[in-house]
């Protein structure tokens, strides 16, 4: 019955946090009688479900300070269930959801490397991008506590997402008559993958002013994008092409580890479908031209993949 109410409290949710609702003054109350007291539950599904109700209230203008704290340590515990992944789930998606309040933010910048190390096993053991997206609110909000952490941060990354790709990759190469997985679970991971090269350009951002950082950082992920050229997992070459393309352009420069990806990289334009990716590719391939023009004049083999690259473009019109 509890579940239940929880639910239907959650479906109208969107109607009760309108603060012309005739409700609204006794809303907060409600909240703090009848849905924070479930996080103390001893069922984890209530648990779970009373994180996914109170994140609904993130844009609710509290004031008894009482009420948020409860909400607060009730997230962060429900968080800290490491045994119950549902529940930390649910409590990772509910701290993205409050890390707008002030309290909150403050609160969980002391305690915020702990938190980004649990984030990280979590998405290790799920593949949601929803995940992911905690992680990279947390880089936003809190860019100076885990500038120490950065290095460490991008390699489980890294680590992760070349996981991931290794598994869409032996996915892609099964028999279809074989292949038992859900369509479903290729597209979560397929999802998961996107949100992790979006976190990991979210992190190398936060460190544009550090040159010596970001030489430090691409040692972790320009192995996990030579894979992914390598074996043309060519649904990502827009987000490969993005970290290059900042890699670059922060540091002013094409370092040897960037380098190496040339090769590949235009490999699969000019023997793949170059009219669809080509815009996805350009910016990297401009970066390329302009901050690495000394070693272009001196490597003939690189000048001959650009005028290979330009044929491939123009030969179906001649």
């Amino acid at each position: 019955q509890k579940e239940s109410c929880l639910r239907i409290i959650g479906g109208i949710s969107h109607k009760l946090v309108n603060k012309k609702t005739s409700v609204y003054n006794q809303i907060e109350p409600f909240l703090g009688t009848f849905v924070v007291p479930n996080f103390k539950s001893k069922f984890a599904f209530l648990r779970a479900r009373t994180c996914e109700i109170v994140a609904k209230f993130d844009t609710f203008e509290f004031n008894d300070q009482s009420v948020l704290n409860a909400i607060f340590q009730g997230v962060m515990n429900c968080f800290n269930e490491s045994d119950f992944l549902p529940v930390q789930l649910e409590g990772a998606l509910a701290i993205q959801s409050f890390m707008s309040f002030d309290q909150f933010k403050e609160a969980l910048g002391a305690i915020i490397v702990d938190t980004m190390e649990k984030l990280l096993n979590l998405s290790n053991k799920i593949d949601t991008d929803a995940i992911s997206g905690v992680i990279q609110e947390c880089v936003e909000n809190y860019s100076e506590q885990l500038q120490p952490f950065g290095t460490h941060l991008m390699s489980k990354l890294s680590e992760q997402l070349l996981r991931i790709l290794t598994e869409l990759k032996e996915a892609s190469n099964s028999d279809p008559d074989n292949y038992t997985d859900d369509i479903g679970d290729y597209s979560e991971k397929h999802s998961a993958a996107m949100g992790v090269f979006n976190t990991m350009v979210t992190v190398l951002l936060y460190f544009e002013n550090s040159v010596e950082i970001i030489s430090k950082l691409e040692e972790y992920y320009v192995p996990v994008l030579n894979f992914a050229l390598q074996n043309r997992l060519d649904d990502f070459y827009a987000e490969i092409s993005e970290l290059i393309e900042n890699t670059t352009f922060l540091t002013r420069s094409v370092s040897p580890a960037m380098w190496s990806l040339f090769p590949s990289l235009m490999d699969n334009l000019i023997n793949g479908d170059v009219t669809i990716y080509l815009d996805d590719c350009i910016a990297a391939l401009k970066n390329y031209l302009i901050y690495g023009n000394t070693e272009l004049r001196l490597n003939t083999q690189y000048q001959q993949l650009y005028i290979n690259l330009i044929n491939s473009i123009f030969n179906p019109y001649l």
